[in-house]
């Protein structure tokens, strides 16, 4: 498994990193909304937007794409295919960005795991440490 940061390893978020193996490859935090990368409350946002936006022209091709799209299900792992299949298990995570994950990704008994930029404290911040332990990790 290899791993290429693209961009923004000196700062938060938008940290665009490469995550391939001989055959497969994922692209992650990419610091925009990108078909297949995000969760079910995403693409609701997302498609209430364009729908609301048909009214001033036609975004039926986006609201087509946008229905398309396969989502994020906490703790539910997705193969991805390839010849080198890769596996990501996303769990969410309070952030001040709506629907966010951290990732879980894995191949031929290595992981890494991608946290993003998460917040640990609020209403949501336990969600984290929980997350953590289902993974593996411990916070000390």
């Amino acid at each position: 498994m290899n791993i290429t940061i693209h961009r923004g390893a000196n700062q938060i978020g938008g940290c665009i990193t490469e995550i391939s193996t001989e055959g497969c490859k994922v692209l992650i935090d990419l610091g925009s909304n990108l078909p297949g990368y995000h969760g079910a409350g995403a693409k609701e946002v997302l498609l209430g937007k364009y729908e609301a936006l048909m009214a001033h022209g036609d975004y039926t091709k986006l609201v087509e794409a946008v229905k398309r799209m396969h989502t994020y299900h906490t703790a539910r792992r997705m193969d991805v295919s390839g010849k080198g299949k890769i596996f990501v298990t996303p769990y969410f995570v309070s952030h001040s960005a709506f629907d966010a994950y951290m990732l879980l990704i894995g191949y031929e008994g290595k992981r890494i795991l991608h946290t993003g930029d998460f917040r640990g404290h609020g209403f949501l911040g336990k969600v984290v440490f929980a997350a953590f332990s289902q993974v593996g990790y411990t916070m000390e």
